[in-house]
């Protein structure tokens, strides 16, 4: 089994497939569909075993490109989670940040997980509340 970084963005149908397989919020086709084709910058993760070839793991960033980044919907399968394939997609990510991100842009993400993002500098945004709103 090989697995493949590549700069781009998922199918329509394997961000659904992700999303669902780690107990993620759906969200509307047209929605999805909008939302690729406005990303900044997408990563997915290819796994080649025996002549099949899937998407296994996906992250974005999206935002304004100027001020304001941020990085969503990075999934990795739960059965291939702690295999260094998240840390993979965040390396890629960060150096796209890291090139392209003015001076004092703000980067953020929602997460729930403890002690990843860390790694890459991000720290607890406390006593800032995190909001959302859902149509």
């Amino acid at each position: 089994m090989v697995f493949l970084l590549i700069e781009k963005s998922p199918s329509v149908e394997d961000f659904m497939k992700l999303r669902k397989a780690a107990g993620m919020p759906s969200r509307s086709i047209d929605g999805v569909h909008r939302g690729i084709n406005n990303s900044l910058f997408s990563v997915i993760i290819i796994e080649e075993k025996e002549n099949l070839t899937r998407t296994v793991g996906m992250g974005r960033i999206i935002g304004d490109g100027g001020t304001v980044y941020h990085i969503c919907d990075m999934v990795v399968l739960p059965e291939l989670q702690d295999q260094g394939l998240g840390s993979m997609m965040m390396d890629s990510i960060m150096n796209y940040i890291r090139k392209n991100a003015p001076k004092s842009s703000y980067v953020s993400l929602m997460a729930d997980v403890s002690g990843f993002y860390e790694k890459w500098g991000f720290e607890d945004s406390s006593p800032t509340k995190g909001m959302f709103y859902r149509t």
